[in-house]
């Protein structure tokens, strides 16, 4: 059995990354923000799986969904992050949230991209 994550403070990780990670894209525009939610445990469920993918799907899909219009018409980046959504198929499950293309040069992107992402 893969051990459980217990990376997590409060339930919540914030992960920042910076370039290059996209050769093709804007070389100024590589940052990534992305916030991960650890699923507890005693949710890991089928029931739990199907309400959390349809949730994910709500929020992000789509430019009249909560996350689209927190996240992409903000500005601050370009895209969702990659392994937005719900992950299931993970040790731990997660619900994660995120933006890739953020200005090198933006300062405190990470905070306000959270910031974002909790009050959505």
């Amino acid at each position: 059995e893969v051990p459980r994550l217990k990376k997590y403070h409060n339930g919540q990780m914030v992960i920042e990354t910076t370039g290059p990670l996209d050769l093709f894209g804007n070389p100024s525009a590589q940052k990534r923000v992305a916030v991960a939610a650890a699923i507890p445990s005693d949710m890991d469920s089928v029931d739990t799986h199907v309400k959390m993918s349809v949730l994910s799907e709500l929020l992000t899909s789509g430019p009249s969904s909560p996350m689209y219009k927190s996240l992409i018409e903000s500005k601050i980046g370009s895209k969702y992050a990659p392994g937005t959504g719900y992950s299931h198929h993970l040790s731990t499950p997660l619900m994660t949230f995120g933006l890739e293309g953020i200005e090198e040069s933006r300062a405190g992107s990470g905070p306000e991209v959270e910031k974002i992402i909790n009050d959505t």
